[in-house]
């Protein structure tokens, strides 16, 4: 086999080396993690050649991997990182708990402050929300981000870190890739599997992070392996082989029903309960981010 490192499966310690070869102090992807990651990413994008990814036990864990190799960037170079005031819970959670000195909350509905903040140098990262995950939630216009960031680049590289939720009118990386790549950025996804893969039925558990390929993106995927390795988040090879149980033929039809099944039980729970609750939803119209 090639020569690969000590990495941490649910099996235990995987261990690759030539004969007679010394192990080396970097960890590497395994290879049948690696070639499952691949075919996931293959059926959620397509045969993208611009993008890369790794995956993780879930896409909490693919989070909360990302906050702890930021926040270790973070106290040896002395930046800090910006999360959106109505950001995910579970990231809200995770900062307050410990890393408030790191991450700071900004304000989503102020893109010109947003574009001022990225210019200063000791910003590593900002976190945004592409897609509304719960009725308060704000939602940040990437397109207008990306435009301004065009036109006023950041000094040094920065994250965008995209808490992503597949859907095929809005692919991403393909938007960013539509829209030109600003200076100075490398986009950062990190998105659960459960939600888009196997049929939809939690044959497996499992979450990625994809990344834009590059020079900072490939560092940071170093860093990710590492710490993946070193804090038991990798996958299962069952669950990565489930978790892309005909996902390519399924996906389409299963999104579409999500889609209809929320606009259903919105609008009648709005109904039916209009003269004594409101039910706040982007699935209504009347919402004000529909």
């Amino acid at each position: 086999p090639r020569k690969y490192t000590v990495d941490y499966l649910r099996g235990g310690y995987i261990l690759y080396q030539n004969p007679g070869s010394d192990i080396s102090s970097l960890y590497a992807d395994h290879p049948v993690i690696a070639s499952e990651t691949s075919k996931v990413l293959a059926s959620l994008y397509g045969k993208s050649h611009h993008i890369q990814a790794l995956a993780f036990n879930s896409g909490i864990g693919a989070a909360d991997a990302i906050l702890d190799v930021l926040a270790a960037r973070s106290l040896q170079s002395q930046s800090i990182n910006l999360v959106p005031s109505s950001c995910w819970i579970e990231i809200s959670r995770r900062i307050k708990s410990g890393r408030s000195d790191l991450f700071h909350f900004y304000d989503d509905n102020d893109l010109e402050q947003i574009v001022s903040s990225l210019s200063e140098k000791d910003i590593q990262s900002i976190f945004i929300e592409p897609i509304q995950n719960n009725p308060t939630m704000q939602v940040l216009d990437i397109q207008k981000l990306i435009n301004s960031l065009k036109s006023n680049p950041p000094k040094d590289n920065v994250f965008i870190i995209i808490d992503h939720v597949m859907t095929f009118d809005f692919d991403v990386f393909s938007k960013f890739k539509e829209w030109g790549w600003p200076k100075n950025v490398t986009v950062v996804a990190f998105i659960s599997g459960i939600k888009f893969l196997q049929y939809g039925i939690d044959a497996g558990k499992c979450g990625f992070v994809i990344a834009n390929k590059g020079h900072e993106s490939d560092e940071l995927f170093h860093e990710l392996i590492e710490h993946r390795a070193g804090t038991g988040k990798s996958p299962s090879y069952e669950d990565l082989m489930y978790a892309n149980l005909d996902t390519s033929r399924s996906i389409h039809s299963r999104m579409a029903r999500y889609d209809r099944n929320m606009k259903y039980m919105t609008e009648s729970l709005s109904n039916k309960i209009k003269n004594y609750a409101t039910v706040i939803s982007p699935g209504l119209t009347k919402h004000t981010q529909h």
